[in-house]
């Protein structure tokens, strides 16, 4: 963290969250308030460049006017002995739209609907303001809690925002601000210091196609192809970034809108947008629980970090709840516990006490009950089965027959002091009561054991009742058919049988699937039962409607729950070829954006198959190639808008464009030729400059100097000479010195002290084309 841990002596940081290009972003806490802040510091490489300085100092000065519950708050501004200048910015504890994106996914429409309505409120407030962002982006807004635990948006990061009245000119003229991504059209040209609100409201609607659809509606990896998909291309279709239709046409229509090339094409005002997303909000209520159920999604997606729900209190409890400060649970004590590699019978405590309760205090007596005896282990065994003679030590204490090795047991007061049996974690009495009914088994089995009647013992006073426990053979019977169970649940994991998985999910009563859930591992072996049969399901789902990137993604999860399914890598392949037979179907119509989200959702689930590389790599070079094309197009429309035909004629003679664009190509050449035939309708004049002579001193050279004229422009004046007699004309490129003056020097070299016969040719870009003398009648 930079070499200091303070700033202004009162800020201790914490740690760096973010370190971009005019600063580093720290989380500090203000010593005095115990309050969480976070502080942008000036970069040291800037200090010293005062524009820059001016730009810092200028986000201060417009960010600490603003006030609005959608704005992160700005505290303090100020440079500090050292000559760093720092930010002081309220700490948003949630998660950013693009950390939801990418680690959880686009939230439901519902949300998105409220979540965007809500940036808008704060885009508003801002241009209201006379402020435009020129930084919307999924990393630029948060989602925290509000005060009554809903979802707030707050939008953060004004770091190249514009006051729209400012007449300070705080950056250079053509450099580009902003995020290729999300950047509008105006953004990329000769005056991005003109951008208005509009170009926030673009910015924003590519936000919103992607937080609709999770897709961006221009995909791409190069500069160029951004560019050129903000300039020129279309915006993703919907049936290609929304497969599954989840976005209404009205819906897609409003975004579609937001996103035109043109500003005047757009929605005027944040507010026009949010009235119109209002109407369609009506039809999908909020759900209150759905962010905490993405906060959930996110904090298992990520082993660190973790965002909790602030309660209201003090700022000491909220940065409590921030950083998981909850109590030290107590350890379970397996002091206990058995010798697992021990093959003596299994001992356990009697159930002298009730459940729950702690035994007698050492020293106290109870009325009316005799004092305990010292406790004794006891073999759960069933009622008809008894330890041989010499066999049963230390078991006789709980079954009413003392042991024939065992003296009585003493009741003397120092009996009573000696402390209970500890109490055994539930799944730990179960697995060791099921390990002792295995060993009891066994031991019948091989004749260790004889079946003998036992008479009762006396109830105790705080025994529980004697029709409230289950037979002991019953118990034995319960506890071997969940053993079976749980043992075909791992059966079917390790074999990757989900059918198997699915049947005996279905068939699991409650009282056994409580039973696997305490023991140990249980609740994973479950866990992961179940997630295999749902996704499974999902998998199923998706192959039968044919949306082969859903069916991937299931079929690599189902395969990393179940490694050992055929199923799951058969479907996988099934899936990955049908994505790249469509991106290939797409590629050869020409389509390589949508050709590019089918490798792209290939290579998100499979990123290490074979022959990917390639295909991407290729998918790479036709976009390059459609970006020239773009580019070779937006320069003809340019050119055409600025009433130069002859510029944007040029732009597309410099690309051989392939089937798909030709057509486009025609059209864009078709259009400038018109407009060309009427800006230029004569051919040019060419007349010798007055005054010009044709003399020459020999060895020395000759300037002759052409006066060309046209009604719109020249575009070429050439001199054809030759020495008198010589058998061929050399053309001799003549260079325009202004005021529609052509002069060419014939050298020495060339004329050899001779005759020279010459003629001038001149041409303007409508193909017309006039001539000064002829080559049968020269000058001379």
């Amino acid at each position: 963290m930079e070499n200091y841990d303070y700033l202004d002596g009162k800020y201790e940081l914490l740690e760096k969250l973010y370190e971009g290009g005019m600063g580093t972003i720290y989380k500090v806490r203000h010593r005095l308030l115990d309050e969480i802040r976070v502080i942008k510091v000036m970069r040291p490489q800037h200090e010293t460049n005062e524009g820059l300085r001016s730009r810092f100092l200028r986000e201060a000065q417009m960010a600490v006017k603003l006030r609005h519950p959608h704005i992160a708050q700005m505290y303090d501004f100020a440079f500090d002995e050292a000559g760093r200048g720092f930010i002081v910015m309220e700490y948003v504890e949630g998660i950013s739209l693009q950390e939801m994106l990418e680690r959880v996914g686009a939230p439901s429409l519902r949300l998105s609907l409220d979540l965007a309505r809500q940036t808008l409120t704060g885009l508003g407030f801002l241009h209201r303001k006379g402020i435009v962002h020129r930084d919307i982006s999924p990393d630029n807004i948060m989602v925290a809690w509000d005060e009554f635990g809903q979802p707030m948006i707050k939008l953060i990061d004004l770091g190249i925002a514009k006051v729209i009245t400012s007449t300070t000119a705080l950056t250079v003229s053509g450099t580009f601000l902003g995020k290729l991504l999300y950047a509008s059209p105006e953004q990329f040209g000769t005056s991005p210091d003109k951008v208005d609100q509009r170009s926030d409201i673009y910015s924003f609607g590519v936000v919103l196609y992607e937080l609709f659809t999770g897709n961006r509606p221009f995909p791409g990896t190069s500069p160029q192809e951004l560019i050129a998909g903000h300039l020129v291309k279309p915006p993703l279709a919907f049936a290609i970034g929304d497969p599954d239709g989840r976005v209404p046409d009205d819906l897609r229509a409003i975004v579609l809108k937001a996103i035109a090339k043109k500003p005047e094409d757009r929605y005027a005002s944040a507010e026009a947008l949010d009235e119109v997303l209002a109407a369609v909000q009506a039809r999908f209520p909020r759900d209150p629980d759905e962010f905490t159920r993405i906060l959930q999604q996110y904090d298992s997606s990520e082993s660190t970090a973790r965002i909790a729900k602030p309660m209201p209190g003090s700022t000491q409890r909220q940065i409590a709840a921030q950083f998981g400060l909850v109590a030290t649970p107590q350890p379970i004590s397996v002091a206990d516990a058995p010798d697992p590699q021990s093959t003596a019978p299994t001992l356990l405590p009697q159930p002298n006490v009730a459940a729950g309760t702690d035994t007698m205090p050492t020293g106290e007596a109870n009325p009316g009950m005799a004092a305990p005896a010292e406790t004794q282990p006891t073999l759960i065994l069933p009622e008809d089965i008894s330890m041989p003679p010499g066999q049963a030590a230390g078991a006789g204490a709980g079954n009413g027959a003392p042991a024939a090795s065992a003296p009585p047991a003493a009741t003397t007061p120092a009996a009573t002091s000696k402390p209970a049996a500890k109490t055994q974690a539930p799944w730990l009495l179960l697995a060791v009561g099921a390990v002792a009914a295995v060993i009891a088994i066994l031991l019948i089995g091989r004749g260790i054991l004889q079946p003998k009647a036992r008479p009762a013992a006396a109830p105790l006073a705080s025994q529980a009742p004697a029709e409230s426990v289950a037979p002991p053979a019953l118990q034995v019977a319960a506890v071997a058919k969940t053993t079976a169970t749980q043992a075909e649940l791992e059966t079917a994991i390790a074999v990757g049988n989900v059918e198997r998985l699915r049947a005996l999910l279905a068939d699991l009563p409650d009282a056994e699937r409580a039973v696997i859930e305490a023991s140990p591992n249980g609740t994973h072996l479950l866990d992961l039962a179940r997630r295999s049969v749902a996704t499974d399901a999902a998998l199923g789902k998706a192959i039968k409607a044919k949306n082969w990137a859903a069916a991937l993604q299931h079929a690599s999860a189902l395969a990393a729950l179940l490694p050992a399914s055929h199923l799951a890598q058969h479907a996988r392949e099934t899936a990955a070829v049908a994505l790249e037979a469509q991106a290939d179907a797409l590629l050869h119509q020409g389509q390589t954006d949508a050709a590019l989200v089918k490798l792209q959702a290939l290579q998100r689930s499979w990123p290490n198959r074979t022959g990917l590389e390639a295909r991407l790599a290729g998918i790479h070079s036709a976009r390059e190639t459609e970006a020239r094309f773009a580019a070779a197009l937006a320069a003809a429309d340019a050119a055409e808008k600025e009433r130069q035909p002859e510029k944007g004629l040029d732009a597309l003679a410099q690309v051989v464009p392939d089937i798909h664009w030709r057509e486009r190509f025609t059209a864009a050449r078709q259009r400038l030729e018109n407009l060309l035939a009427q800006l230029d309708t004569a051919p040019p004049v060419v007349q010798l400059e007055p005054g010009s002579g044709k003399r020459y001193s020999k060895g020395k050279p000759f300037n002759l100097s052409v006066i060309v004229t046209d009604d719109y422009r020249v575009k070429s004046v050439t001199v054809m000479a030759r020495q008198e007699g010589a058998p061929a004309y050399q053309a001799l490129p003549a260079q325009a010195t202004g005021n529609d003056e052509y002069t060419v020097e014939i050298t020495p070299e060339f004329h050899g002290n001779k005759t020279v016969e010459l003629y001038v040719v001149a041409t303007d870009y409508a193909g017309h084309s006039s001539q000064l003398g002829t080559a049968e009648q020269p000058l001379r």
